[in-house]
């Protein structure tokens, strides 16, 4: 059926709702410092348990009522007629009551609260009187009586409220959507327990992860769990904390909030309500308002609001993709125009992408939104009744698909077309062809038209996979060692073959390598065996496939891990010095051509004396080059002993061998005298030694030192 009605003079006005955007949350230090406490026992008598913070107040539930006090100074204490489960977004100020929509009534802190299930979050105003704003929950979470340490944990957040549930997972809620996810085990750290069936804490996220905030049970700190994995301890520690069991923080006022009865570090008697200093990190990505998917005819005049704004005030740039011809955007005015054409019939989708500017060394956010319009032609386009094959096509051979496609209104003429595909595909009347000639393993992408006589098109896509064609050559590989030491290895292809006489051409590939290094070359990629300098530990996967001319044989892979091994210290040839008898000389210790075959690998050596007269000194037992100072005559034998920290290398030794040239020939001077420690020179004192040692000398010639 055509539909008659001049819809060029018509015109769609589209209201925008707001993308959901990446926040992030995290509280980087909880002081013991510029705090404030008072006590509100006349206000709420004695404590609940449950805390919460608007853009302005502090709320905390006693057994009497709720108490209301300045955020700013925690003056002006009142109290109001309601004991709410309490939680806040910490974004907005807004704050919300657990609700339960079946009976239309909140979930009470009351320890005669007996446990039921909330389906839903209430808005409360400043009274905390519930308003008309409701966040229905993608299900409902059950929650059991409990007055214990695994008892439940409200979480107020960014924009996000989290809950620890006595059946022992984390869920995290979204206050935008009311999407709710199971996130992970709530894990075995305890929250210190309030006098009700839940405790209160802070919900984080940053790192892509979520985060639990709470006071820990049984020890003065405050605790973080990775909300995804359960794991998680202590991260600011205090002295006294006394009973405290609710804590929540304010980013805009850079405080943590509290509650405990009687004293604490921070002072306080009775029913206490306090703050102390935080640094609490906010950031959140560029955010979109756009409208909702929509579908327009043809004629159509679309105007919209599309804008986008960075929440933290940080710079941002801003980028577009996928706009049709004849569409404008004015960024500044948020305003988006287009008028579609019968041309323009299908689905399209607009990509909006804004990328805060950061100048320190995080990434930076992201926010993307995407407009979808779906354009209807006075006339529905043909709609296609063929299926593309789904077996794969073998190397060299011909992909046929015959098209087949209707017009719903007509049985007029059909005619195709092909608007993506490899340069060699063609689409002759309704037949699609195309001779894989691409390697095996790969695929194309295939995106075919179907057009009535007024030139309404429909579409359809789809991938084409290519096997290895049976007479296709086979490629081998030599095993190589698992494991390998730095070095050169060799890959060995020689085994592989093709049918017949065909020549094989190699193409040799490096698909895996350890992160952060720059991957080596392959040297020789074409030929049968090429080889492959590996410096760096780590693993290492080669593929190999070869070509007989016509086709391409199914790749091979081979893994080799390169592993750690010792240190080489490297000490040079043994020295040889003359030396007077009561000089002293200094010598070169020199280990600088000593390495580690692990390039990335640093290392320590350090020297030794292992023999020869003990009393000298080495300048810098661990510097590679260093120095010593002989004193007399004699042989000094020195180890040199490197470590990688983790192994370590065998001990080069060299020796300085020395010779009095006063004592002729250049022969070592004699050992010392075992009883005095003196020495005689000359060729008296071997013929003497004997007598000599028989008896103490009772005077030594004296030395002189020459520096």
């Amino acid at each position: 059926m055509r539909l008659l009605v001049p819809f060029s003079f018509a015109m769609t006005l589209l209201f925008a709702v707001p993308s959901q955007a990446q926040r992030q949350l995290k509280v980087e230090n909880m002081s013991a410092n510029n705090c404030r406490v008072i006590d509100h026992n006349t206000i709420t008598g004695d404590d609940s348990g449950g805390i919460a913070v608007s853009s302005d107040k502090l709320y905390y539930n006693g057994d009497t009522g709720t108490g209301q006090f300045n955020l700013n100074d925690l003056g002006g204490g009142r109290r109001l007629g309601r004991n709410y489960s309490l939680i806040s977004n910490l974004a907005n100020g807004k704050v919300y009551a657990l609700w339960n929509r079946q009976a239309n009534s909140a979930v009470s802190t009351s320890t005669s609260y007996a446990g039921g299930t909330f389906d839903a979050l209430k808005e409360l105003d400043a009274n905390l009187s519930p308003t008309n704003t409701t966040i229905n929950l993608s299900q409902g979470i059950t929650l059991t009586r409990s007055y214990s340490t695994t008892g439940h944990l409200l979480l107020s957040g960014f924009h996000a409220m989290g809950i620890g549930t006595y059946q022992g997972r984390f869920y995290v809620v979204d206050f935008n959507t009311g999407e709710v996810t199971d996130v992970g085990p709530r894990g075995g750290v305890r929250a210190y327990q309030c006098e009700s069936w839940a405790k209160w804490g802070v919900l984080e996220y940053f790192d892509n992860n979520w985060f639990a905030l709470f006071r820990t049970y049984g020890a003065q700190s405050i605790s973080r769990v990775a909300m995804g994995t359960g794991n998680g301890g202590a991260v600011f520690n205090f002295q006294r904390l006394s009973d405290m069991c609710s804590i929540t923080v304010s980013p805009d006022q850079q405080r943590w909030y509290f509650h405990h009865e009687g004293g604490s570090q921070f002072g306080g008697s009775s029913e206490t309500a306090g703050y102390c200093g935080a640094t609490i990190v906010t950031n959140s990505a560029p955010e979109w308002t756009l409208p909702e998917p929509m579908d327009v005819y043809a004629g159509q005049m679309i105007r919209a609001n599309v804008s986008v704004v960075e929440l933290d005030g940080d710079d941002m740039t801003v980028s577009v993709s996928g706009m049709p011809d004849g569409a404008m955007w004015n960024q500044l005015a948020g305003k988006f125009r287009w008028q579609p054409t019968v041309a323009d019939a299908g689905e399209h989708t607009i990509r909006f992408t804004a990328t805060e500017i950061r100048d320190d060394g995080d990434d930076a956010l992201i926010g993307t939104a995407n407009l979808v319009i779906n354009v209807i032609a006075v006339d529905a386009p043909p709609q296609f009744t063929s299926v593309p094959p789904q077996a794969a096509v073998s190397q060299g051979d011909v992909f046929v698909y015959e098209l087949f496609a209707v017009d719903p209104e007509a049985a007029g003429e059909v005619t195709y077309g092909l608007i993506d595909g490899p340069a060699n595909m063609v689409v002759e009347g309704n037949t699609l062809r195309w001779q894989a000639d691409i390697h095996p393993g790969e695929e194309v992408q295939v995106r075919v038209f179907a057009a009535d006589v007024d030139g309404n098109r429909g579409y359809q896509s789809f991938a084409i996979g290519v096997d290895t064609h049976p007479q296709a050559p086979v490629a081998v590989i030599v095993p190589l060692d698992q494991e390998v030491a730095p070095g050169r290895i060799q890959l060995n292809g020689v085994p592989s073959y093709a049918m017949g006489d065909r020549t094989l051409r190699f193409s040799w590939r490096l698909v895996e390598y350890p992160d952060g290094i720059t991957p080596p070359p392959v040297e020789g990629s074409n030929t049968a065996t090429a080889k492959v300098l590996l410096r760096q530990k780590g693993i290492y996967s080669f593929a190999l496939q070869v070509n007989d001319g016509e086709l391409d044989s199914a790749s091979v892979f081979v893994q080799v891990s390169v592993i750690n091994v010792a240190p080489v210290a490297v000490v040079g040839d043994d020295v040889t010095f003359t030396l007077s008898e009561g000089n002293e000389t200094d010598l070169l210790l020199d280990g600088s051509d000593s390495y580690d075959a692990n390039t990335e690998d640093s290392i320590d050596c350090i020297w030794a004396q292992t023999a020869g007269p003990s009393d000298l000194q080495i300048e810098d037992a661990n510097a590679l080059v260093t120095n010593f100072t002989a004193t007399a005559p004699g042989t000094y034998t020195f180890s040199l002993t490197c470590s990688d920290g983790s192994l370590e290398s065998e001990a080069a030794s060299v020796s300085y061998i020395g010779s009095d040239p006063n004592t002729g020939g250049g022969r070592p001077p004699a050992p010392p005298v075992p009883d005095d420690s003196c020495s005689a020179t000359g060729v008296s004192t071997w013929l003497l030694f004997g007598l000599v040692a028989l008896r103490r000398r009772r005077s030594c010639r004296s030395t002189s030192k020459n520096a």
